[in-house]
């Protein structure tokens, strides 16, 4: 599909291969970055930047529906750009803050639920997307995967704490609101010492 239509003309071969060295771009990318960084702006980053390419892509559809000019590389380059920010923050990042968020005890639990989860959604979106882009239109398929990235952007934003050389206890206070009172405690006793 990634050039499909496109005037691009690329083998199955040619696209696994740029497939390939996107995603390994994306992994050394995330690696390299992450801790200078940090988690939560490299996640919120990703979801923001495979929002915006999504929406791109949807309105490229759009506007190729009514017949309005768009430039072919539109879908090659938002489609690995997609995938450059899946591979660099998407994946790796959420199981690194689900490692650090939750206690060793947990761990293997919450990240084995997670993925059964996720295979799940992959499969659904697999089984009907085909059908519901026939349907109601590929641009709106790819509006509502924008919406969703853009939506876990601010929900990063807003909600999930910076894991970042942190601890447990720290996280945990951080996840409960208690920040604030930790900080008025140690201001109080620093005035008063």
């Amino acid at each position: 599909m990634a050039s499909e239509g496109t005037g691009l003309i690329l083998s199955p071969n040619q696209q696994a291969m740029m497939l390939g060295v996107v995603q390994l771009t994306g992994s050394l990318l995330a690696s390299s970055v992450v801790e200078k960084v940090g988690r939560k702006v490299l996640m919120a980053g990703t979801c923001l930047i495979s929002g915006l390419s999504m929406f791109c892509l949807a309105s490229w559809f759009l506007a190729r529906d009514y017949s309005y000019f768009a430039p072919a590389w539109i879908p090659v380059f938002t489609l690995c750009l997609c995938i450059l920010c899946d591979a660099s923050g998407l994946q790796p990042i959420s199981v690194v803050i689900t490692g650090e968020i939750f206690s060793f005890k947990y761990r293997g639990s919450v990240l084995a639920t997670t993925m059964a989860i996720a295979s799940l959604a992959d499969f659904l979106q697999l089984l009907y997307f085909k059908p519901l882009a026939s349907s109601i239109g590929v641009h709106y398929a790819f509006y509502f995967f924008s919406f969703m990235c853009l939506s876990s952007a601010l929900y990063t934003v807003i909600v999930v704490p910076e894991t970042k050389a942190r601890d447990l206890e720290d996280i945990y206070d951080d996840l409960r609101g208690k920040k604030k009172e930790k900080n008025k405690e140690i201001s109080s006793i620093s005035n008063g010492a």
